[in-house]
């Protein structure tokens, strides 16, 4: 239990690294910690046991102007934050959380509210997530692996594999039946000049985005992916800009492969190929994908979606399933 900034496997300005060999424990601090760092190296090891992470802000795998990693080797754990955790990159920073196998729950939501002020929305920044300060200072790698279990990832806006001004965070599962919980630029998701990557490796996989700019959506001179690998996974986001569409110059990718699944989302989605009002076009276009492989039944809320439909849009949005 370390309620300081920079405790409990954290450093600032230097190193701080926590080992556990052994049991099911409880880590517990407030901002900067469990395998967190500014302008240092910050690390927690747990080799064995079901843990249970608590914290309140930069936790979990983040770090500015340096490194923090928690790697978490088996058992089940719950990691629990809210804001700027759980694989974070700020400017300059290397965040990670490695988890090797067991059933997790991740969730960094309801603290702290939206930036955009919409009513019951709140800010995430986590779970393979990578941010600078825009106009100001790049961002850096944000890397979230979980290794096998049937895991649930919850957080607010700007998460699960999500990029935003130059940063690069990615989430990647490599098995499992796992449940996605988002908001707004959630599971393979950028804006403004970054990358976002989600990819989960296999299992039926259920993707839920409260808002918009979800599941593979791009805005900005940015790329956002969405990668399964297999299963009936099932994709449910109200608004657009998700589902592999892109906007304002972007590249936006939704590949799923094999599977009875399906996809239910707002207009411009499902391969769309979006408006480019920034900065009078740049003279490009966006580039919009969804793919579909496998052949199964698959279902689709969006007209001339369908089995064995491919699409071509005028502002590059493309549509396949085969």
């Amino acid at each position: 239990i370390g309620n300081g900034i920079g405790s409990v496997g954290a450093a600032v300005g230097g190193i701080g690294v926590l080992v556990d060999l052994a049991g099911n424990d409880l880590y517990q601090g407030g901002q900067l910690t469990q395998g967190a760092a500014f302008c240092g190296i910050g690390v927690v090891w747990d080799r064995r046991g079901s843990d249970l992470y608590l914290a309140q802000a930069g936790a979990q795998g983040v770090a500015f102007f340096g490194a923090g990693l928690l790697l978490d080797d088996r058992g089940d754990e719950v990691y629990s934050s809210t804001l700027y955790s759980q694989a974070f990159g700020g400017t300059r920073g290397f965040g990670m959380l490695y988890d090797g196998k067991g059933d997790d729950r991740y969730v960094v939501d309801r603290k702290v509210p939206s930036g955009y002020g919409t009513e019951g929305v709140y800010s995430g920044w986590s779970q393979g997530a990578a941010s600078g300060f825009r106009g100001y200072s790049a961002g850096g790698l944000g890397l979230l692996v979980d290794g096998g279990g049937d895991d649930d990832y919850q957080a607010g806006n700007f998460s699960q594999g999500m990029g935003y001004f130059f940063g690069l965070g990615a989430l990647v599962d490599l098995s499992g039946d796992d449940v996605y919980r988002g908001t707004r630029y959630t599971q393979g998701a950028s804006a403004h000049q970054a990358v976002g990557l989600l990819v989960d490796a296999g299992g039926n996989d259920e993707y839920h985005g409260r808002i918009a700019a979800n599941q593979g959506g791009a805005w900005d001179a940015s790329v956002g992916i969405l990668v399964d690998e297999g299963g009936d996974d099932r994709y449910y986001t109200p608004g657009g800009l998700a589902q592999g569409s892109a906007a304002m110059n972007g590249f936006g990718l939704l590949f799923d492969r094999g599977g009875k699944d399906r996809y239910q989302a707002g207009s411009a989605s499902q391969g769309d190929g979006g408006g480019t009002s920034y900065w009078g076009g740049r003279g490009a276009l966006n580039l919009g994908i969804l793919i579909d492989e496998g052949g199964e039944d698959d279902i689709y809320s969006r007209q001339n979606r369908g089995d064995g439909v491919e699409v071509r849009e005028r502002t590059i949005g493309l549509f396949l399933d085969r």
